[in-house]
């Protein structure tokens, strides 16, 4: 989950000797008035586009935790305080100080070398115990730190678990519409996140659901769309009515969102808000296209149906953030400025950088797995106890039901 996006692409070595020599042959071809060959400019192709999502991308989804702190009238290290103990269990599922409860268990979505970005160790809420809790327990974030340490995965997890408003704020007051209009227009969509595999009197021949399993619940729907409206003429010819029916109902008047479950918002968020499809388009981006390519190139035809995609989005986020004419002179020099030993030795620092992270990561995964196994084994072994105990008992009540 913690990744740069060229640990995938090929070893390291590899891909920067190709690097290396994409800048050396087209510094040749430069000197000698020679056009660059197609794999040079396929090689250039790659560069331009890796520099597009580690840099560009990543500023955008940066801008978008900076107009959710601007909204909120906060510093990015208030924000932190704030989710402190959300942004601890992203990482630790074990109980904390601060829970009154068990949190539930979850697969890990950052890691310990993310906090560590985040919050300082050594300084603690006074409420904090001290005695069997992780060292990032009731930690306050660090002193003056911004928004500029996050990379791409960590800023997506921050927005996607901490910034819902923000996706909120670019749907609704973006748009000048209420959360009752925003539900009503993306009804249908909403109606499958419910209806995950039944096709219903809006669909259209080749809908696509939008997802596999159901993610919102009947009475999560109700809560959402209990106005009653008449059903369409497609709809009477069937044989479910009422609240189950997408066409005879509509979204509960003056409904706010606070109304809603989180995790329901999030689902919604996730499927309907071009902002939030643009998040999760960038980082995609970022694990597609250099995850499992054989070598550090990209045809002319591919670059710039990528080059379409990626900027619509990040224009798409720029136009919301009121930084569009910059981002749209950032994509107007990456086209045309040339690529030099420098821009080659800042991207080969961030990689040694993410791989050291990447690295330490994977060890402390591997050492968390080994120190588990004992436990897991007692647990095991206590079942089967449990289990031995159970099946002598079961022996004992049949024998005195025949008696």
């Amino acid at each position: 989950r913690y990744t740069c996006l060229v640990v995938y692409v090929l070893d390291e070595k590899t891909f920067w000797n190709s690097v290396w020599n994409v800048i050396v042959t087209r510094d040749k071809a430069t000197n000698k008035g020679m056009a660059l060959s197609t794999l040079a400019k396929e090689q250039e192709n790659f560069l331009r586009y890796a520099i597009l999502i580690v840099d560009h991308s990543k500023e955008a989804l940066q801008d978008l935790v900076e107009l959710n702190l601007k909204n909120k009238h906060l510093a990015f290290d208030e924000f932190l305080n704030q989710n402190q103990h959300a942004i601890y269990h992203l990482c630790y599922d074990t109980q904390c100080c601060q829970c009154q409860n068990t949190p539930p268990r979850r697969k890990r979505i950052i890691f310990p070398s993310q906090l560590e970005l985040l919050f300082d160790k050594y300084k603690k809420l006074p409420s904090h115990r001290g005695i069997g809790h992780n060292d990032f327990c009731c930690s306050y974030a660090k002193v003056g730190i911004t928004s500029q340490v996050l990379d791409l995965s960590l800023a997506r997890c921050l927005l996607v678990n901490c910034c819902l408003d923000v996706f909120w704020f670019t749907s609704l007051t973006s748009h000048s519409q209420t959360l009752e209009q925003f539900l009503n227009s993306n009804k249908h969509t909403i109606y499958h996140l419910w209806k995950n595999n039944q096709n219903c009197c809006q669909c259209k021949p080749g809908f696509i659901f939008p997802c596999n399993d159901s993610l919102i619940t009947e009475n999560e729907w109700k809560i959402m769309f209990s106005s009653l409206l008449s059903p369409c003429e497609n709809d009477r010819k069937r044989m479910s009515t009422g609240s189950s029916s997408v066409c005879s109902v509509g979204a509960t008047p003056g409904i706010a969102t606070q109304n809603i479950n989180l995790e329901v918002q999030r689902f919604i968020l996730q499927k309907c808000s071009h902002i939030s499809k643009a998040v999760d388009f960038l980082v995609e981006q970022r694990n597609l296209r250099f995850a499992h390519v054989p070598e550090a190139k990209i045809p002319d035809s591919d670059f710039k149906l990528f080059l379409k995609d990626i900027e619509t989005h990040l224009l798409g986020i720029s136009r919301v953030c009121g930084k569009e004419t910059h981002v749209k002179n950032i994509l107007r020099d990456l086209h045309s400025k040339p690529l030099s030993l420098n821009m080659l030795r800042k991207y080969e620092k961030l990689l040694h950088k993410n791989m050291e992270a990447i690295n330490k990561n994977v060890n402390l995964q591997h050492r968390t797995t080994r120190q588990s196994i004992p436990r897991l084994v007692d647990k095991s072994s206590k079942i089967r106890r449990i289990e031995e105990r159970v099946d002598a008992l079961e022996t004992s009540v049949a024998a005195i039901t025949e008696e």
